[in-house]
């Protein structure tokens, strides 16, 4: 049997900008679940980006994911950009889906 590959899907919100001084507060948090998320085993970390709406608040996906990509050594990172892949040694992983 193989053992089952797991993801985190995150999703930075309204609510936690409004709780934190600053936006690198709330971003930074972030970075530290997905590292303990890699250190618990978990593959993949998923984001969500829509920057004229309420259900996200990540204004600049691939910058944010380029710090997580360098915060972290093994998880594989989910957004659309070749740059992020090569910054992250192979770090990328693509999904599309409608929205």
């Amino acid at each position: 049997m193989t053992k089952p590959e797991l993801g985190i899907y995150d999703v930075i919100d309204r609510h936690q900008m409004a709780d934190f001084p600053l936006a690198a507060d709330v971003y930074d948090e972030h970075i530290r679940g997905a590292q303990e998320a890699e250190q618990m085993g978990y593959k993949y970390y998923f984001s969500i980006e829509h920057q004229t709406s309420t259900v996200s608040y990540m204004s600049a996906p691939n910058i944010y994911l380029t710090a997580l990509a360098r915060a972290t050594s093994t998880i594989r990172l989910a957004e659309d950009t070749a740059m992020l892949d090569h910054l992250s040694r192979g770090q990328l992983e693509f999904g599309a889906g409608t929205g």
